[in-house]
């Protein structure tokens, strides 16, 4: 009789290890599925979160409005050069003709 209650306690205390056990594996994966559920509703508010979107856009609409004042400036300036260049070439005929005119006049005399 005493042998069976031995051998009874021993596999009550086997089944019983084996409880603790997965009792202490159960409560790691219960945490581990709380951090995954924490992380899964972080992502989820984030991407229904439309402001990164809405940032974007502002920003691509600022860039387009600054490279159409950039694209103005830069005909404006090339603007500018032409009518500069244009301006010395005349200046440029203007003072070789005057050079021809007295060049001639000189040797009339």
């Amino acid at each position: 009789s005493s042998l069976k209650e031995t051998k009874a306690r021993e596999r009550y205390q086997q089944a019983s290890g084996g409880v603790t056990d997965r009792t202490r594996v159960l409560a790691e994966i219960t945490e581990e599925l709380e951090k995954v559920k924490q992380e899964m509703e972080e992502k989820g508010s984030s991407m229904t979160d439309g402001a990164p979107l809405v940032k974007i856009k502002q920003a691509l609409t600022k860039l387009k409005q600054e490279t159409v004042q950039m694209d103005i400036r830069i005909g404006v300036v090339e603007h500018t050069l032409l009518q500069s260049k244009l301006k010395e070439k005349s200046n440029m005929t203007r003072d070789m003709h005057a050079t021809i005119l007295t060049e001639s006049t000189i040797g009339a005399y």
